[in-house]
């Protein structure tokens, strides 16, 4: 029976590692994306000790024998992805480990996307938002306002201090809220491009006063997904030939199995 409970790890595992491939290939355009990959561990392996009876004659004392493989979690590579120019004064793309800081519905959530918009209520006011709506908040958590601002004056530097001009007059706007982590593996993905930080502290420029840490920003420019598609077939077809040794393994020990239970009658 191990044989079959073994096979059919490796079926699940392989099917898990599919599924992170093809959400890799589907965000292949996606701004500010980072791929993935599956780290698997071993299921509960024996250890045989000498003058146990061992089930294969030729195993050595000793020596674990496995029961198989398990999906264990999905591992962001958060190598920088290349830059696009897009000239728009709103896209703002991040050169370094930074995440931008967004409030929406469910709190606090961080984010790589720089494609912002401008969002205007009934009373007139135009605040700063991200593609899907969530508002952008500055260095002291409060949203942009860019009510009055000329947009094609507006400027954002590489430590993401805003400017424009108000009615003709220069002025300050705000300054991007921008964060990073120190272990940014243990962002949880929240849909829609954002990641809930779940325990992890997001770090400002306050806290780590080292401008290389937090790299600059770039605007008219967007940062691309660093999917390589190369590499997400290469990943598939080794998924795809997991999938098919692990089902035979299967179908051979259930054909071994009925044998003997032929040669039992």
């Amino acid at each position: 029976m191990r044989v079959l409970w073994t096979g059919a790890s490796g079926m699940s595992a392989a099917s898990h590692w599919v599924n992170a491939m093809a959400n890799d290939a589907a965000n292949i355009n996606t701004t500010g994306y980072k791929s993935e990959d599956l780290a698997f561990s071993d299921l509960l392996a024996v250890h045989y000790a000498p003058g146990v009876r061992i089930p294969a004659p030729d195993t050595p004392p000793g020596l674990p024998v496995g029961s198989g493989v398990r999906a264990a979690a999905r591992v962001s590579d958060w190598s920088q992805g290349p830059l696009q120019e897009t000239g728009r004064k709103l896209d703002v793309a991040w050169e370094g480990e930074g995440f931008f800081v967004v409030s929406g519905p469910e709190g606090i959530r961080y984010t790589r996307d720089g494609s912002f918009q401008v969002s205007v209520d009934p009373a007139g006011q135009a605040t700063l938002v991200t593609a899907d709506g969530h508002v952008v908040l500055d260095e002291y958590g409060a949203p942009i306002d860019l009510t009055g601002v000329d947009l094609s004056t507006l400027a954002i530097g590489p430590d993401g201090r805003i400017t424009g001009s108000v009615a003709g007059t220069p002025t300050d706007i705000a300054v991007l809220g921008r964060v990073v982590f120190d272990h940014p593996q243990r962002l949880i993905k929240a849909g829609n491009n954002l990641y809930d930080a779940g325990t992890e502290v997001p770090l400002t420029p306050a806290d780590v006063p080292d401008p290389l840490r937090f790299g600059r920003l770039r605007q008219g420019y967007l940062e691309a997904s660093n999917v390589d598609l190369t590499d997400v077939m290469t990943k598939l077809m080794e998924a795809e030939r997991l999938y098919a040794l692990s089902a035979r393994a299967v179908l051979t020990a259930d054909q071994m199995m009925s044998m003997a239970n032929n040669l039992r009658g």
